[in-house]
C-alpha cells in the first residue's frame, strides 16, 4: 500500500515497546523505542510528500517526520458517540428515501391514468394538457433518483454502524487485553462511520430539497379568500370539471402528498400577476394523497365570437372516477375574466370528456 501517517502508525503499533514512528522520503516507514533530542536540527528538510496522500509530508531526504504513538482510550467512547450520530442520520435518510419514494410512486401513478383522457390530438389545446404526463415522468425520475441516493447512504452507513457494534462488543471482552489491530479497527471503522454519516445527511437533505422545490405552493399557506378571488371554470353545478388548454408557464408544474386543498395553489397564483410568468388560472388535480397544479398562462385564449374565451376540456364526473382521480378543476382569476380589454371572458368547451 502506498505510505502515508497512518499506514505506518498501524504498522507500529502491533510492536509493544514502540513509542515513536518516523517517515522519510516520502515512502519509508520506520519504529522506534524512543530519539535523541539532540538530533533536532541538522541539514534539510521534511518537505516529501507522501505517496499514499500527497496533502501529507513524509520526512525528506535527510530528515524524518517523528510522531508519538499513543492508543486512545476513549476510542469507546468515540465509537458510542459515532452510533448515536448514526442513528440519527439514518433515520434522517430512511424517512427521506420513504417520502421521495411515495411521491415518485403516485407521480407515476398520476401520468399513467393522465392518458386516459384521449384528448392528445386535439389541436393546439390537447398537447397542451397531455404534456402533463412528462411532466410529471420527469419530476418522477428526479425524486426516484434522490430517494434513491438516499437509501443507499442509509443503507451503507447501517452496514458499517454493526461492524462498529461488532468491534466495539469485541473491545469491551478484550478489556485490557485490547490488542492494538482490534484498536486500530475499531478506530477506522468510527471514522468511516462519521464520514458515512455525513453523507447520510447530505443524501437526507438534497432528497428534502427535491421534495419542496416540486412541493412549491401546495406546501405552503392557503389563501383566505380563495373562492372570492378564483373561479371554478366548466359546467360544476352540472358535476362537469374543467382541465384549461392555455398554455402552461415552464417551471411551474407543482406536487405533494398532502391534503385537498386547491387553495395553496392560488395564494402562489394569485402572487404572479406580472411579466411573463403571470399567472392567470391553473389546473388542479388530487389522486390518492397527491395534489398537483399547474400554473397557466393568457397564452392560448381562442375567439368563437366576439369576445375571446379560455378554452377547456370538461371532464365528467364519472370519466374523473373511473381514472382514479379523487377531484380536478381548473380555477382562473375572477379579475383576469372580468378585466380582460377585449371585455369579460367566457369559456369555450373544446370536448367534453366522459365514460
Amino acid at each position: 500500500l502506498p505510505m502515508e501517517p497512518r499506514l505506518c502508525f498501524d504498522f507500529c503499533r502491533q510492536y509493544k515497546d514502540a513509542k515513536f514512528f518516523g517517515l522519510r522520503l516520502g515512502h519509508e516507514c520506520y519504529c522506534a523505542t524512543y530519539y535523541h533530542a539532540a538530533s533536532i536540527g541538522g541539514q534539510g528538510e521534511c518537505n516529501a510528500p507522501c505517496d499514499g496522500d500527497n496533502k501529507e509530508i513524509c520526512g525528506g531526504t535527510e530528515k524524518s517526520s517523528l510522531f508519538e504513538m499513543h492508543l486512545c482510550g476513549d476510542s469507546m467512547d468515540e465509537a458510542s458517540m459515532a452510533l448515536s450520530l448514526s442513528g440519527e442520520a439514518s433515520a434522517s435518510a430512511s424517512s427521506a428515501a420513504n417520502a421521495t419514494n411515495a411521491t415518485t410512486q403516485e407521480l407515476r401513478d398520476l401520468a399513467s391514468v393522465w392518458s386516459q383522457l384521449e384528448i392528445c390530438s386535439v389541436e393546439p389545446e390537447g398537447p397542451r394538457v397531455c404534456g402533463l404526463t412528462q411532466v410529471w415522468s420527469a419530476a418522477a425520475a428526479e425524486l426516484g433518483e434522490a430517494g434513491g441516493d438516499a437509501g443507499y447512504a442509509a443503507s451503507l452507513l447501517d452496514s458499517k454502524a454493526g461492524e462498529v457494534e461488532e468491534l466495539q462488543a469485541a473491545a469491551e471482552e478484550a478489556g485490557e487485553n485490547l490488542n492494538a489491530s482490534l484498536a486500530s479497527s475499531l478506530e477506522k471503522a468510527t471514522e468511516a462511520v462519521h464520514s458515512l454519516a455525513a453523507s447520510a445527511q447530505g443524501a437526507a437533505a438534497a432528497a428534502k430539497h427535491t421534495l419542496g422545490m416540486l412541493g412549491g405552493p401546495i406546501l405552503g399557506r392557503s389563501l383566505d379568500s380563495f373562492e372570492a378571488v378564483f373561479k371554478p371554470l366548466g359546467d360544476v353545478n352540472a358535476s362537469w370539471h374543467a382541465v384549461c388548454g392555455l398554455e402552461p408557464i415552464p417551471g411551474m408544474s407543482y406536487a405533494a402528498l398532502t391534503s385537498d386543498e386547491p387553495a395553496t395553489c392560488a395564494d402562489r397564483c394569485l402572487s404572479l400577476s406580472t411579466g411573463q410568468q403571470a399567472c392567470v388560472a391553473f389546473n388542479y388535480q388530487y389522486k390518492d394523497g397527491l395534489a398537483a397544479c399547474q400554473f397557466l398562462s393568457e397564452q392560448g385564449l381562442v375567439e368563437p365570437m366576439i369576445a375571446k374565451a379560455i378554452p377547456i376540456f370538461e371532464v365528467s364526473t364519472s370519466k374523473m372516477t373511473a381514472m382514479g382521480l379523487n377531484a380536478m378543476g381548473c380555477y382562473a382569476k375572477q379579475g383576469f375574466i372580468a378585466g380582460h380589454p377585449k371585455g369579460p371572458l367566457g369559456t369555450q368547451v373544446v370536448r367534453e370528456v366522459t365514460t
